[in-house]
């Protein structure tokens, strides 16, 4: 063919008719090889027989026999100065003569044709054709529709190529063995790129850590982990049409939002007409458990499309959607879904059945399993008349959805009714020191909120088998703290202020609590009011409380009324002396407002067997009584306001008659005689005998009793620091009130 320095070629296909020229053009003294450049257009024009049918071979056909078979391009030399132009164009108004064009044929790694479309696509290795051409410019026009163009530049319907032997044969990348490796994982990369077809890169990964790609991609609620192995293929990469594909990847432990979905292989390709990354997948866990996914990622629109089909998939995956009010999500599904979307905007769609599913509520500390569908639409997640199960097998029935702008910024609303015996709240001091307990019930709850609040509701009445503790906290240094104290009356009280105890666990979200349950009588509710000295009620009863708080401010409120009707007060006095007092049936706490304002009205017995000659040796004597050893009843009554109650004794004689009960309490005729004798009772099983009744050697019975027990205390104290230790200290009262005590 013509050689020679510069040429353009042209081509134009409008109202199905083609024209095409070739313009090569040089200086007249320049040599081509072993001509002139002159000499080399003269040659071509005498001695080139195909131009226009690229498919026909010369054969013995002579010069004037394929003149008359196939039309040539008509030539004309165009001379200026010293520079020589060669141009040759023909025109064809027959379609099947366009495919036996030499040039077009020369030029294109693909050019079709019809009545709508154009394709001209892949610039062939030119310079293996004109090895001695510089560059050649390629114009193409046309009114047709051009599909497919790897041109440099295009404007009005009009194609360009500027192609010379530099930028052309720049167009080709060697790699030899690139390695990236960390610890075991790595990536080798061998091979060449090119327009070539034969040109290969070859990727070789062993290992490689899933986690920090997604990581990097940022792809909302999107996150694949996993150790991947395999080969991943690319050629024709400096083309329009680049082939890339993987035949086998190797996914070990392949997760979704962290939840395990198995070992998967996965196969993929690069679909270059919808510059998408085509992914088939199938994931087996175990023999019984699968998900198969078909989809893929485009690219250029930043959008991913992958339907799932699944059998016992891990269910863990729904975690990130439920973290406003649940960590602990567990639990296998079956079904379809489609996870679509822009990287940012992703969606869910589809149908799924909850094989198992197990959830904890964070603030209750409750976990509920159950098996039933779970339907997935845009922006929503919802469930029907899901029957719950607590971990006794106890049950209720839920409702509810999840909204979700794209999977973010998620709202919930869940309705629970038909609660059977539901344990409710389930919780320990570790968790809550302030309130905790196991709760039973029956009723209805209502849980809604979004990213940051959770709003629980509840109407309920308690179920057998509940307990729960209820501790009055201060914020200062707890072991400063009684609930009762003894102390000399000319001492000044001081006023002990109780607040909420501030927790000092951040919890993710506040809690807004609003609970009105119907306590019932086989329910336990105990009320700490010393933690450290051991204060507190322990009763069984019956009544309606409404209670209101907020995790955010800590702010508590309590309403309504608890009547007692069995129970126990743990009585302590200066950590020597404890009693368990029996709570009278008909004992109350009414709440209005700040539950340390609650309003007590509380009397409890603590029962012993005593003799009234000890009061007063005259009892020995009563014509009224059979015996002086008789049962007699410490009472103990509590009322006011929590925060500072007033605390009364008394001595009951249940036995007894009128006449003997009015001499007793003649003698106990004040209260400090009064708190002698509860002090005496509670110590020593034995009434004080007053100093006017001239004895005082019974009375330092009490200091003994007292100087034994510190003396066991301290020393069992001092025990723990070295065994050379003993402490043996001894008391003496003669008031037996430890007013004039010696030690």
């Amino acid at each position: 063919f013509l050689t020679g320095c510069d040429a353009e070629y042209n081509l134009t296909y409008k109202n199905d008719i083609m024209t095409e020229s070739l313009i090569v053009s040089g200086n007249e003294l320049e040599e081509i090889g072993e001509i002139s450049f002159k000499d080399s257009i003269n040659d071509f024009i005498n001695n080139n027989y195909l131009l226009v049918n690229y498919n026909v071979q010369p054969g013995n056909l002579t010069k004037e026999e394929v003149q008359k078979q196939f039309p040539f391009y008509n030539s004309k030399i165009l001379k200026e100065d010293n520079n020589y132009k060669l141009k040759l164009d023909y025109t064809y108004d027959k379609k099947s003569e366009i495919n036996n064009s030499a040039i077009i044929n020369v030029m294109y790694n693909k050019f079709n044709y019809n009545n709508e479309y154009i394709t001209a696509n892949g610039i062939k290795n030119i310079y293996n054709y004109y090895p001695y051409l510089d560059k050649i410019t390629i114009t193409f026009k046309t009114d047709k529709t051009v599909l497919k163009s790897n041109c440099d530049e295009e404007k009005d319907k009009t194609y360009y190529w500027y192609v010379n032997r530099e930028n052309y044969q720049n167009k080709k990348i060697k790699v030899n063995d690139i390695n990236v490796w960390r610890t075991n994982q790595h990536v080798k990369i061998n091979g060449q790129a090119s327009e070539n077809s034969q040109d290969t890169i070859k990727l070789d990964l062993e290992n490689i850590n899933l986690n920090y790609i997604f990581e990097t991609l940022k792809i909302n609620h999107v996150t694949f982990g996993g150790t991947a192995t395999g080969k991943f293929y690319a050629t024709n990469l400096f083309t329009r049409e680049p082939i890339a594909f993987t035949p086998a990847l190797n996914v070990k432990s392949l997760s979704y939002n962290d939840a395990l979905l198995g070992d998967a292989v996965i196969k993929s390709r690069w679909v270059n007409d919808e510059k998408k990354v085509e992914i088939l997948a199938d994931i087996r866990d175990g023999d019984s458990a699968y998900a198969k996914l078909n989809g893929g990622i485009w690219v250029t629109k930043d959008s991913l499309s992958m339907d799932f089909e699944t059998k016992k998939v891990n269910i863990k995956f729904l975690q990130p959607f439920m973290s406003a009010f649940s960590t602990d999500v567990e639990g296998r599904a079956s079904g379809n879904a489609l996870l679509y979307g822009t990287f940012k905007d992703i969606n869910l769609k589809g149908d799924v059945f909850a094989d198992t599913i197990c959830m904890r509520v964070d603030y209750t500390n409750t976990y509920y399993s159950g098996s039933d569908s779970v339907h997935f639409r845009p922006n929503l997640i919802y469930i029907n008349d899901f029957k719950l199960h607590d971990k006794y097998g106890n049950t209720a029935m839920l409702n509810g959805y999840v909204t979700h702008n794209y999977l973010r910024d998620a709202g919930f609303n869940f309705k629970i009714t038909k609660v059977n015996n539901l344990l409710c709240y389930d919780t320990n001091p570790t968790i809550n020191p302030d309130w905790y307990g196991t709760i039973f019930g029956n009723g209805s709850c209502d849980i809604s909120g979004e990213p940051g609040i959770v709003s629980i509701k509840v109407a309920m009445s308690t179920a057998p088998n509940s307990e729960f503790t209820f501790v009055l906290n201060d914020k200062q240094n707890v072991s400063d703290y009684k609930f009762l104290t003894f102390s000399d009356k000319s001492k000044t009280s001081k006023d002990n202020k109780l607040s909420l105890t501030e927790n000092n666990l951040i919890a993710p979200s506040i809690f807004d609590l609003e609970l009105k349950v119907t306590v019932t009588n086989d329910a336990l509710m105990t009320l700490v009011m010393d933690p450290i000295g051991g204060d507190r009620i322990k009763a069984y009863g019956e009544g309606g409380i409404q209670i209101g708080y907020n995790s955010s401010s800590e702010s508590m409120s309590m309403g309504g009324s608890y009547t007692i009707d069995r129970g126990e007060y743990n009585f302590t006095l200066q950590d020597i002396i404890i009693k368990e007092f029996k709570i009278k049936n008909g004992s109350s706490v009414k709440f209005d407002g700040n539950p340390f304002n609650a309003n007590l009205d509380i009397t409890a017995l603590y029962r012993v067997n005593t003799n009234l000659s000890d009061l007063d040796k005259s009892f020995s004597t009563d014509k009224d009584l059979n015996r002086t050893n008789v049962p007699v009843d410490a009472v103990l009554m509590v009322k006011g306001k929590l925060q500072s109650p007033e605390i009364t004794f008394d001595v009951e004689l249940p036995t007894l008659t009128q006449d003997v009960v009015r001499k007793v309490k003649s003698i106990i005729s004040t209260e400090d005689m009064m708190n002698r004798q509860i002090i005496y009772l509670l110590a020593l099983n034995r009434f004080y005998t007053p100093e006017y009744m001239g004895s005082t050697s019974n009375n330092n019975e009490l200091a003994s009793a007292a100087s034994s027990t510190i003396s066991s205390q301290l020393s069992n104290i001092l025990g723990e620091l070295s065994s050379n230790w003993s402490f043996s200290p001894y008391f003496r009262t003669d008031k037996g009130d430890f007013s004039d005590v010696e030690v």
